[in-house]
């Protein structure tokens, strides 16, 4: 499955480039924090130059699961048993202020994401919806191809439904503004 969602996703990013130029740019990359803090993965594909040579867009998919400390603190109920998986997409676009591919970049980002829910044996869905604005700096520390990027976004998400209720607990629907970052790494060609 995952396969098939990677393959879709390069054959997007391929059929909506614009003509090759020298400063067109595929980004791949990976977030550094999501493995560390959560048990799983976000992969990041971006096009540059495809309408402006300072705009990048990108689509990224996102699997994890969430470790039992953080899930503790989301629902406010330690030792409760809760198990969390979210499996998503992530579309952004990228405006760097001066360089086409380097320096400080302001942007926006729609984010989608399916919950998986567990609790002694009984499970729920939920669906998530997340806008917002972003900024960070993109470095290329060897003026080369590999770069790191770290950055902040700040939005609204919204969780569908009311709150979840399994075996007598229940895991709070979550909606309102609040704050995003990461360290991303990678590679453009």
């Amino acid at each position: 499955m995952m396969k098939t969602k990677m393959i879709l996703l390069l054959s997007c990013l391929s059929l909506i480039s614009a003509t090759n130029t020298q400063a067109e740019q595929i980004y791949v990359e990976s977030d550094f924090i999501i493995p560390i803090v959560a048990k799983g993965a976000h992969l990041h594909l971006k096009k540059s130059n495809m309408f402006n040579k300072r705009v990048t867009l990108g689509i990224s998919l996102l699997g994890l699961r969430l470790r039992d400390w953080m899930v503790d603190e989301v629902t406010n109920s330690k030792n409760k048993d809760w198990q969390v998986e979210a499996m998503g997409s992530e579309f952004t676009a990228d405006y760097f202020l001066k360089d086409s591919d380097n320096g400080f970049f302001i942007g926006g980002v729609l984010a989608i994401a399916r919950y998986k829910l567990a609790r002694l044996g009984a499970t729920a869905t939920a669906h998530e919806m997340q806008t917002g604005i972003r900024g960070g700096y993109l470095w290329r520390p060897f003026d080369g191809q590999f770069y790191i990027m770290p950055w902040l976004a700040a939005g609204y998400r919204s969780l569908n439904g009311d709150n979840l209720t399994l075996k007598g607990e229940t895991f709070p629907s979550h909606s309102g503004f609040g704050l995003a970052g990461s360290l991303n790494f990678g590679w453009s060609f």
